[in-house]
């Protein structure tokens, strides 16, 4: 590898070879919250799961039920979703 002084550039994620875009993406944004609407549920016998339909996004996402909470947009209050 060659070394080079250092600067900065940009690009984008779907352009990068190493690591997977899928890791770059885990690494920088797994605590980011994200919300949507609830559109179905599902269970996989043992676990129940949410799917929710995310804006930006075109496909729905599932979550486990107990990894999401209910968000109120007039209040900002939270509720646990266990009671779904």
């Amino acid at each position: 590898m060659d070394e080079l002084p250092p600067r900065t550039v940009r690009f984008q994620v779907a352009d990068v070879v190493h690591p997977r875009p899928v890791q770059v993406l885990t690494e920088l944004f797994h605590r980011l919250s994200l919300e949507g609407e609830v559109v179905a549920t599902t269970t996989d016998g043992a676990t129940p799961y949410l799917v929710v339909r995310v804006p930006g996004l075109t496909e729905a996402v599932i979550v486990p039920t107990e990894k999401a909470a209910d968000f109120f947009a007039d209040d900002g209050a939270v509720l646990t979703a266990s009671g779904l």
